[in-house]
């Protein structure tokens, strides 16, 4: 999961990779500043151009820039694909948040809190599958059945691996 490393990085991506820690802050601290960026052009243009389209144009590039990620050998091809990756990703916040009042203009505050809500407990489900992957890659057996269990046993798994460093 070598796309993960803004969020969570396993000691054997940065020896995969040959990474030192400035270059895995550099890759976490590059694609917020750049995404954050972004946004300001991305929303201009979503004031411009067909919004639905936009959007799509955005997830596909996104969605081709993690597999990108994924299989990056260096530093160099991962910091390309993270920097195309960010502003692909800056389409989705201006585009949604106009999108969601026109789609539900009765429930405009609800619909934006659903929309919240899921970008949050969706980065919190990729951090527990990351951590689950480690821990069944290293040994940690899943005492719970199911997602509870899932997640239950990586955060337990995390809490207690020395090998597993977080990255903020």
């Amino acid at each position: 999961c070598l796309y993960c490393l803004i969020c969570i990085a396993p000691p054997d991506t940065f020896v995969l990779l040959s990474l030192i820690v400035p270059q895995g802050a550099l890759l976490t601290s590059g694609y917020s500043y750049l995404y954050a960026l972004a946004l300001v052009p991305v929303g201009l243009l979503a004031d411009k151009v067909d919004r639905p389209k936009l959007l799509a144009i955005g997830l596909a590039l996104w969605s081709t820039l993690s597999i990108v990620s994924s299989s990056a050998g260096s530093f160099a091809e991962l910091l390309v694909a993270r920097t195309g990756f960010a502003v692909a990703q800056a389409a989705q916040n201006p585009v949604s948040f106009s999108l969601i009042p026109d789609l539900f203009p009765n429930n405009k505050s609800t619909a934006l809190a659903g929309y919240n809500c899921a970008i949050y407990l969706g980065r919190a489900l990729s951090f527990a599958s990351v951590l689950a992957a480690h821990r069944v890659r290293s040994g940690g057996a899943m005492t719970v059945p199911g997602p509870v269990g899932t997640m239950a046993d990586a955060a337990a798994g995390a809490a207690t691996s020395p090998q597993l460093q977080l990255a903020l």
